[in-house]
């Protein structure tokens, strides 16, 4: 046994070694050397020593334009021999391999034909998810020989996916092609070669759809500067009504589905708008300074406030908008081809979620407090600023406080709640948290039984968003710790929070909302039209950390420099303890802790309270955004409850629901606006920071649910016989 291990491993490492230094002439040689000298010595029935002592020369010869030559050798060596010796229903531990290399070779070797023989068959062989499981200690075998086999099956998904440009299985093909080379460098981190092939892989599946989805543009995206005119994409954005937002035209036109390039556009759009206000309002916070920050890479991080173009100023670099649409575009593939929770849903969300905040700054107001704060005129901004500290803070708190922090603030909660918008079902499964609890999803292992999808879509955004091809997007959305411990915080809540599945969570958010809004709109120190956690006081300090956080499984830790005692100090400040975070820990809100401290006077509670009515609002208002069609108009209300059924409906015929949705479902859809929609729609107008526009989503969800209620009967009989038609 072992000379037969040393006979079968010897050669390959010689292989893999001479590809790993360059050396391919060398690695060819030795390649010849086994087929012509020593499989020939080789036992025929010994199929499986003859498999291992072939797998790196199939390998080789594939990444050198042979793969047609190593599929015959494979099956004139392995294939027949096999099927001679033992027949179709023999067993060998390498037989589960011998179709995905036959697959991957065929796909390989004919990459520049239009036409595949067996094409149907290897794209239902990769759609079938067991074909592509695989135990770690099969991986870590045979990637001992050449490489990892999921790293193999991540690239039959990525050649199928090339082929299926515009089909609807493309989306799916990438997403499980990034997954499965990622875990093989992860299962065989220990063995060099393997490591190094599924990373050079993994790099050319990125760039490659980096190219496809821009195209040769990529170093024509200009900066994004001061005095940029709006693009047509954003003036559309902009304008779009809230009954009527929608990345469709027109909207709710099934045959009218906007492609993925296009929803990334929109998703891009939106962060980049958001993104500028940031570094615009950061000028307000941060001295002027001539030094640079060295990024990972070793490349200068040139502070944004010293870039300029002409007489404009730089808000956002050509290459932080390259990575930035990287990134959502990463993310975009990422979410499955979902009938509901897909990328359209995601973006649709965002969109509601981008119409929320624009509504919150136009919202009318008769107090300073109320004024749109992302104003971008300089001359408001001052009169704003001497007002505000002249009439409210030196009043309130009898000290001078920075309401440039707040404005700053308030700029990056909104990116990190359009963030969280848009990454909020990311890779969902499309079926409800307790199937992947029933069906012992890996998941579960990972993240725990409770709001296991919105871990793992958290984990994801935040996983990727560190990856160093986005340094230059992150360190323009971080400028500091207290950046990135905000936005953690803000994008952790507000995406638990649409677990409305969970009966626990949805009981914290109704004990967090009583808590915030348990006394009158007049006496609350809420500040209208603020997504605001900035603050103003030692113990608001505290309060923006422990009013927010929430009771999270132990799903991911994270250290960051963040001040806990003392006045606030300035942004650029290296004065700061260290604290670190771990979200698996429960939190209370420092409301219910003020409450008990004799030497907390009223404004220090006052800060705690608003810190907690703040973090409450942005759960509310992304709650709002993940049901938005349901308190929009009639014709989104209607696409979207479709598509919703259709999800459901195909869990339940391919077996992963025990529930028919077809029962019950007009019923259910009026129980769902009495328990769930009515209440947070009126939510929106209790807290008071939306003005005289708080009424609008309890008028349209009453409106859409009357509706409903006259003709939803038979549109449900319509829906349910059409999808039964279509979904066999």
């Amino acid at each position: 046994m072992l000379a037969r291990q040393i006979l079968c491993t010897s050669p390959s490492h010689s292989v893999n070694w001479n590809n790993a230094l360059g050396r391919t002439q060398a690695a060819l040689d030795t390649c010849n050397y086994i087929v012509e000298e020593l499989v020939p010595k080789s036992d025929p029935k010994n199929v499986h020593n003859t498999f291992c002592l072939l797998f790196s020369v199939l390998v080789t010869l594939k990444e050198n334009g042979m793969a047609l030559k190593a599929r015959d050798i494979f099956q004139t060596r392995v294939i027949d021999p096999f099927e001679e010796h033992f027949g179709q229903g023999g067993s060998t531990p390498s037989k589960v391999l011998m179709k995905p290399i036959l697959i991957l070779l065929d796909l390989q070797g004919h990459e520049s034909e239009d036409y595949v023989e067996n094409i149907d068959d290897y794209m239902s062989w990769a759609l079938e998810k067991s074909n592509l499981e695989l135990r770690p200690v099969m991986e870590v075998a045979f990637g001992a020989f050449a490489i990892n086999p999921k790293c193999m099956f991540g690239e039959i998904l990525f050649s199928l996916a090339r082929r299926e440009e515009s089909g609807e299985n493309r989306g799916v093909f990438i997403q499980r092609a990034l997954e499965l080379t990622e875990q093989s460098i992860s299962t065989t981190a220990n063995l060099p070669y393997p490591t190094m092939y599924a990373k050079a892989k993994l790099e050319m599946m990125k760039k490659y759809e980096e190219e496809k989805m821009f195209g040769n543009d990529d170093d024509d995206l200009p900066p994004i500067t001061t005095d940029a005119l709006p693009t047509e994409r954003q003036s559309l954005i902009t304008s779009q009504p809230w009954d009527r937002v929608s990345a469709r035209s027109p909207i709710g036109q099934e045959g009218e589905q906007p492609d993925t390039e296009t929803l990334v556009d929109f998703a891009s759009t939106i962060l980049e708008m958001r993104l500028a206000d940031v570094v615009k309002h950061r000028r307000l916070v941060n001295e002027p300074s001539d030094s640079c920050v060295m990024l990972p890479s070793g490349e200068q991080h040139v502070p944004l406030n010293d870039i300029d173009v002409g007489e404009s100023t730089v808000l956002l670099t050509s290459n932080c908008r390259y990575q930035l649409r990287s990134y959502i575009r990463r993310i975009a593939f990422m979410y499955r081809d979902n009938r509901y929770h897909g990328l359209e849903h995601g973006c649709h969300v965002l969109m509601s979620a981008n119409k929320l905040l624009d509504m919150l700054t136009s919202s009318e107001s008769d107090d300073v407090e109320d004024v749109d704060f992302s104003s971008s005129d300089p001359h408001l901004l001052q009169n704003i600023r001497n007002d505000f500290n002249d009439r409210h803070i030196h009043k309130r708190h009898g000290r001078k406080s920075s309401t440039h922090l707040y404005i700053y603030s308030d700029m990056l909660s909104r990116f990190a709640f359009v963030f969280a918008a848009f990454i909020h079902d990311v890779d969902h499964h499309g079926v409800p948290n307790a199937r992947l609890v029933a069906e012992n999803d890996p998941i579960v292992e990972i993240h725990g039984s409770t709001s296991t999808a919105e871990k793992h879509s958290i984990n994801i955004a935040f996983r990727t968003l560190n990856e160093s091809e986005f340094d230059e997007f992150r360190m323009t959305v971080f400028d500091g710790p207290d950046d990135q411990l905000l936005m953690h915080r803000i994008v952790t809540n507000s995406v638990l929070s649409t677990d409305i599945a969970s009966k626990d969570r949805m009981t914290t958010t109704k004990v967090r909302w009583e808590e915030a809004f348990s006394r009158p709109l007049s006496q609350s120190p809420l500040l209208s039209g603020r997504l605001s956690l900035a603050v103003t006081s030692p113990s608001s300090e505290i309060a923006t950390v422990q009013a927010a956080v929430v009771h999270v499984q132990n799903d991911y830790s994270f250290s960051l420099q963040h001040p806990i005692r003392g006045d606030q100090p300035r942004r650029n400040s290296m004065q700061r303890s260290q604290s670190s975070v771990q979200l698996g820990q429960l939190v209370d809100s420092l409301h219910a802790r003020a409450g008990n401290r004799a030497d907390n006077d009223g404004d220090d509670n006052d800060d705690a309270m608003a810190a907690l009515q703040h973090s409450v609002i942005i759960e509310t208002m992304l709650n709002v955004a993940d049901v938005a069609h349901s308190m929009q108009s009639w014709e989104l209300f209607l696409f979207w409850n479709q598509k919703l059924f259709e999800e459901l409906y195909v869990a339940f015929k391919g077996g992963q629901s025990d529930n028919d949705p077809s029962n019950g479902w007009y019923e259910n859809q009026l129980g769902f606006y009495r328990m769930y929609v009515i209440p947070l729609a009126k939510k929106m107008n209790t807290c008071g920071v939306f003005g005289k526009l708080g009424s609008e989503w309890v008028k349209n969800a009453v409106s859409i649910r009357d509706q409903w209620t006259r003709e939803g009967e038979q549109i449900t009989e319509d829906m349910i016989a059409s999808v039964k038609r279509d979904i066999i």
